[in-house]
C-alpha cells in the first residue's frame, strides 16, 4: 500500500473522475485501486458542556474504502463503507456513504470513536441516525436488521449496551432516536448490528448512517405545580433544568405556552417539553390539584343572658398558614379563635397562603333568652290558724327545666308552692345551665274563722254573674267531693276538686229550673272528716 499526500486537487489516475481534496491521502491498495482518504482530526472536535461532538457524522468515506476515516475506528471485525459492496446497493441517506454491518452466531461487526468528553454516569443523552435493512449480503439472505449502542473504556473490550433498537425489517432508511442514561463514564462510542435466537439465517445485517453531529445530553428537568383554588384560575406550574445545553425553549400542552413559568391556571394535567440548545429535549407532566378547603366551625353554647360568645374554625385542605376573617373578609387575622362575641349572625371566611377563600355565611351564635318572673300568683291562707297558702310562678326564657327554690321549702322543679305560712318569702330561680333570678314576695292570711260555705241559689244563664254553683272554702281542705241530686234522687253531677262547679247541666244539656239537693264532704285542717248539705234553687 502507497500514501500519498494530495495537492488541492490530485487525479492519481489521470482521470477526471478520480478527485481527491486537499487535506486528504491516496491509498494504492494491493488490488489496484486507488482512494482517497480524509485526514480528520480529534482535536478539532468541540464539546458543548455535556452535548458531545462527534467527528464524520455520516461516515463520510472513498468508496470501497475498508472503513471510513478517522475518527471512527473497527472495534471488532471490520464493517463495510457502502453503496456497491458486496451486492448492497441502497442509495444513502445522507451524502454519499454509509455503513454496512453484519452479525453471525461467532461473527460481529462494531465500530466506535473515542470521545473527546466521556459519556459520564447518571446524565441522560440522545442521538438520533438512520436504518435499513438490507434483505441480502454477499448475495445470502439476512433475517432482519437491528442494532445495539454500546460504551466501552478500551479498544476490544466488550462494552456495556446502552441502547438496542429492536430487530427490523424495513429496508428503506428510518430515523431512530436513541436515549440512554450510562451507568458509569465511558470513552468510546460502539455500535454495531446484532443477532438473537430467533434469527433463522447464518446472519443479521443492518445499513447505518446520518448520525446526529452531536450526542446531546438530555435536559435533566423537574416540573411542579400549585393547586388552584377551587372554582378559579390560581394554579401554577413550573419547570427548573438542572442539566443540559441552553438556552432552552419551553412547550406546555395543553395551551401552547412558552415559558418555564405559567401561572393562572384550571385544575389538569400539563406537560412540558425542554429543548435544549442542540435540539434534544425531555418531558414530564405533572397535575394542578384544586384546593378544596373544608371547615368545621365550633361555637360555645352560650349559657345564660348576657354571656359571650366564642367561635373556633378548624380548617383543613388548602395551604398553610391561614388567615381567617368574621367580617366576610373585609380584615383578617392569623388566629382561629373569635371571642368576646354578641350573638347573632357572622359571615366566615379563611384564606390559605395562595389567597384562597372559603366562606362561611350566617354563622349564627343564638342569643339566650332573659330568664324573667313573668308573674307570682299567692294564695293566701284560708283562715286563722290554717298553713295552706301558696305561690304560683310562672317563668320565661332561660333554658327548661327551672329548679324553683322558696325560703323555708327545700328546692324542686314544681312551680307551685305549698303549704306555706303567711310571711314573706324570698324566692331563687335556675335554670338547666345555674343561671338565676331572686324575687322576694308575700303570703297573706284571710282573718276569718275556718269553713266551707255553699250558696242556695245560683242563675247559670251566661252573664257572667253567679253561673256557677261551687264551694267557698276558707280552709285548709282535703279528700273534697260535692254531688248534685235531682228531685227523685237521681245523681246528676259530682267532683272532687273545690275549684270545680256545677254549670246547670246534664250530660250537656241545660236542666230546668227548681230546686237540687248537694252533699259536699271533706276533712278539715283538723283532720276532722265532715259532711254538708242543702237545697239550692237553680233559676233559669
Amino acid at each position: 500500500m502507497i500514501l500519498f499526500e494530495s495537492p488541492d486537487y490530485f487525479d492519481p489516475m489521470n482521470k477526471p473522475e478520480c478527485l481527491c481534496l486537499r487535506g486528504t491521502a491516496v491509498i494504492r491498495h494491493a488490488c489496484g485501486l486507488l482512494l482517497c482518504l480524509s485526514f480528520l482530526f480529534t482535536g478539532l472536535n468541540q464539546v458543548h458542556a455535556q452535548d458531545i461532538e462527534l467527528g464524520n457524522p455520516s461516515m463520510e468515506s472513498p468508496l470501497l474504502a475498508p472503513l471510513p476515516p478517522a475518527p471512527w475506528k473497527r472495534f471488532e471485525q471490520s464493517p463495510d463503507v457502502q453503496p456497491g459492496w458486496v451486492g448492497v446497493n441502497t442509495p444513502p441517506m445522507d451524502g454519499n456513504t454509509y455503513i454496512g454491518m453484519i452479525a453471525g452466531a461467532v461473527w460481529s461487526e462494531r465500530l466506535a470513536q473515542e470521545l473527546v468528553t466521556p459519556l459520564r454516569a447518571n446524565r441522560s443523552y440522545t442521538i438520533s441516525f438512520g436504518l435499513a435493512f438490507p434483505e441480502r449480503y454477499f448475495s445470502a439472505p439476512m433475517c432482519y436488521g437491528g442494532m445495539v449502542i454500546y460504551g466501552a473504556n478500551a479498544p476490544g473490550e466488550k462494552g456495556d449496551v446502552l441502547w438496542q433498537s429492536g430487530i427490523f425489517t424495513h429496508k428503506e432508511w428510518r430515523t431512530y432516536k436513541a436515549t440512554f442514561t450510562p451507568e458509569k463514564d465511558y470513552k468510546y462510542f460502539v455500535f454495531g448490528p446484532y443477532r438473537d435466537s430467533t434469527c433463522k439465517q447464518m446472519y443479521s445485517a443492518v445499513l447505518v448512517d446520518n448520525f446526529s453531529p452531536y450526542i446531546s445530553e438530555v435536559p435533566r428537568i423537574s416540573a411542579t405545580a400549585r393547586n388552584t383554588c377551587k372554582g378559579q384560575q390560581e394554579g401554577q406550574v413550573s419547570v427548573d433544568v438542572t442539566a443540559g445545553t441552553g438556552p432552552y425553549q419551553y412547550h406546555w400542552e395543553p395551551g401552547g405556552y412558552k415559558d418555564s413559568v405559567v401561572s393562572h391556571l384550571d385544575k389538569g394535567n400539563y406537560r412540558v417539553t425542554v429543548t435544549s440548545a442542540s435540539g434534544a429535549n425531555a418531558s414530564q407532566e405533572v397535575m394542578v390539584g384544586e384546593y378544596e378547603m373544608t371547615a368545621d366551625v365550633q361555637s360555645a353554647e352560650l349559657r345564660c343572658y348576657g354571656d359571650k360568645g366564642k367561635i373556633t374554625i378548624i380548617t383543613a385542605g388548602g395551604e398553610n398558614p391561614y388567615l381567617f376573617s368574621m367580617n366576610g373578609g373585609a380584615t383578617y387575622q392569623k388566629s382561629a379563635v373569635f371571642e368576646n362575641l354578641q350573638p347573632g349572625n357572622y359571615d366566615l371566611a379563611v384564606k390559605d397562603v395562595f389567597s384562597c377563600v372559603l366562606k362561611i355565611k350566617q354563622f349564627n351564635i343564638p342569643a339566650i333568652e332573659r330568664m324573667e318572673v313573668q308573674s307570682v300568683r299567692t294564695g293566701a291562707a284560708s283562715c286563722s290558724n290554717v298553713k295552706d297558702g301558696k305561690l304560683e310562678f310562672t317563668v320565661t326564657g332561660g333554658t327548661r327545666p327551672y329548679t324553683y327554690e322558696v325560703s323555708g321549702v327545700p328546692p324542686g322543679p314544681d312551680s307551685i308552692i305549698v303549704p306555706l305560712e303567711s310571711g314573706e318569702y324570698t324566692y331563687r330561680i335556675t335554670d338547666q345551665h345555674h343561671c338565676e333570678i331572686r324575687g322576694s314576695t308575700n303570703v297573706s292570711r284571710e282573718s276569718r274563722e275556718c269553713a266551707v260555705l255553699m250558696p242556695n241559689a245560683f242563675s247559670p244563664n251566661g252573664d257572667g254573674m253567679n253561673d256557677i254553683f261551687r264551694a267557698k272554702i276558707h280552709d285548709a281542705v282535703s279528700d273534697f267531693r260535692m254531688t248534685v241530686y235531682g228531685r227523685w234522687g237521681q245523681l246528676i253531677f259530682e267532683c272532687r276538686n273545690p275549684d270545680t262547679g256545677w254549670d246547670g247541666t246534664q250530660k250537656g244539656a241545660g236542666v230546668p229550673a227548681g230546686s237540687y239537693l248537694w252533699v259536699v264532704t271533706y276533712t278539715d285542717s283538723k283532720q276532722q272528716a265532715m259532711q254538708q248539705q242543702g237545697t239550692l234553687m237553680l233559676v233559669r
